[in-house]
């Protein structure tokens, strides 16, 4: 896994291993935990009002409850960011989702820099 910051995000290259995650200015110091997901903690995808508990998202998913524990994601204290492979709540994956992000920011100014993960 690779972690970098970037300020120009249109020369930036989509795969299905990369997630971009824009820092607002309120979170220039914010602490995000990469490991094992909370089970019992909400998590909606981008874009989306429905929100489901860790646990009710990998049951529907048919994830074997042993497994379950050892799902890795990405967090900010009690907000789920990223599950891989499942979905992200905020930021964007590929060139379409950046277009809509991009847009939730019409007559406000974007943030100025991103986190890309790639795994």
């Amino acid at each position: 896994m690779s972690a970098r910051i970037v300020e120009n995000i249109s020369d930036l290259e989509y795969n299905c291993y990369s997630w971009v995650c824009p820092i607002l200015k309120d979170d220039e110091d914010m602490e995000l935990v990469l490991g094992p997901v909370d089970l019992s903690l909400k998590f909606g995808r981008a874009g989306s009002d429905s929100h489901k508990t860790v646990q009710r998202l990998l049951m529907d998913r048919k994830i074997p409850m042993w497994l379950r524990e050892r799902v890795f994601g990405v967090s900010k204290g009690e907000e789920i960011l990223l599950i891989p492979g499942v979905g992200h709540s905020i930021g964007f994956t590929d060139e379409v989702s950046m277009r809509r992000f991009l847009e939730s920011f019409k007559g406000i100014d974007a943030p100025k820099k991103y986190l890309v993960l790639t795994f």
